[in-house]
């Protein structure tokens, strides 16, 4: 139906801005420096998974 299209489409829209947000807050956690003890980095990781 038309209105399911327009779900999804805001659903995709939704979930690539959401990736935008989580890739811009990976990168902000790396600069941090040690990832192995980086916990800002681990939660930005599962956020993308």
């Amino acid at each position: 139906t038309k209105q399911g299209y327009q779900d999804l489409v805001k659903e995709k829209t939704d979930l690539k801005n959401s990736r935008i947000d989580a890739v811009a807050n990976l990168k902000i956690a790396r600069e941090m420096g040690d990832l192995s003890e980086n916990a800002a980095y681990k939660v930005a990781l599962s956020k993308l998974s």
